[in-house]
């Protein structure tokens, strides 16, 4: 099948008169109709992708399968393809974020009511709904509010234009470039705030616990929960308390929770704490 296929010298995208194939799915009595992106589209793409992607660190460039494949969908006009591979990597992404932040912590937000004895493990993520991810994301500061904003607009487009529904409505080539930016340079290059990493290896300290803790150990956590927002000072709370009210929980680790509680429970908000005082 003869596609008359571009390759141009300067390294920019493929162009591709994709004709024939239409008259060949047509021929086979498939839809033909927004499936592929008009040629002008795509030469949005051809012209801006390339500086975009030189734009990227080599690190950054160096395993980015999915780019690769954003590039190859979007070259025969499946732009539809390109997003969702582009959006499966957010979401990896942002699964790694949860991992980083401490899963306890990340579930007893995400999952509520008898549900969250469910879930505890890394590949129970696989179990947190996209929509349900980037939100507990937001709550929990991985994502900032206009993140949060800018990914559920994307994550509805990919819901509502994919090939998989019928519809009317074709992403053009301006828009793809817009949402690929998004989740490279919001998402997928931005790396755990120091926040996260501190109340993680504070939980992790926490939980392994052996021996009581004395006063300068107690003293030198104040540092890194002074530094933290009002936000994760809460989430910090009701992770300690489910920790400290599961069965399966230490009296040394319990006693150490004693110990740190009433420096956490100082710096929460009255929200947080009337929460777990009905609880």
């Amino acid at each position: 099948m003869n596609t008359n296929v571009v390759v141009k010298k300067e390294g920019a995208l493929l162009a591709t008169d994709l004709s024939k194939f239409e008259e060949y799915l047509d021929h086979l009595g498939l839809p033909t109709e927004n499936i592929i992106a008009e040629i002008n589209e795509r030469q949005v793409i051809e012209k801006n992708l390339p500086a975009f992607i030189d734009s990227l660190p080599a690190e950054t460039k160096r395993d980015a399968r999915y780019l690769s494949k954003f590039v190859a969908g979007a070259a025969i006009g499946l732009f539809d393809a390109s997003l969702n591979y582009v959006w499966n990597e957010v979401v990896l992404n942002l699964r790694q974020k949860a991992i980083v932040y401490g899963l306890d912590m990340f579930f007893d937000a995400a999952v509520g009511g008898g549900r969250r004895e469910l879930y505890s493990t890394e590949d129970d993520l696989s179990g947190i709904k996209d929509n349900n991810l980037i939100n507990t994301c937001r709550k929990l500061e991985l994502i900032s509010e206009i993140i949060y904003t800018k990914l559920h607009h994307i994550l509805t487009m990919r819901n509502d234009i994919g090939a998989s529904h019928p519809n009317t409505y074709s992403i053009n080539g301006f828009e793809l470039m817009g949402w690929l930016q998004t989740c490279v340079i919001d998402v997928l290059n931005d790396k755990p705030s120091e926040s996260a990493i501190q109340i993680k290896s504070f939980i992790n300290n926490l939980k392994v616990s052996t021996t009581p803790l004395d006063e300068a150990a107690i003293r030198g956590m104040e540092i890194p929960l002074a530094d933290l927002s009002l936000q994760n000072t809460g989430n910090l709370l009701h992770s300690v308390f489910g920790i400290y009210t599961t069965k399966a929980t230490g009296n040394i680790v319990r006693k150490n929770i004693s110990l740190v509680a009433p420096h956490i429970w100082q710096r929460g908000s009255d929200n947080v704490k009337y929460k777990l005082g009905w609880k």
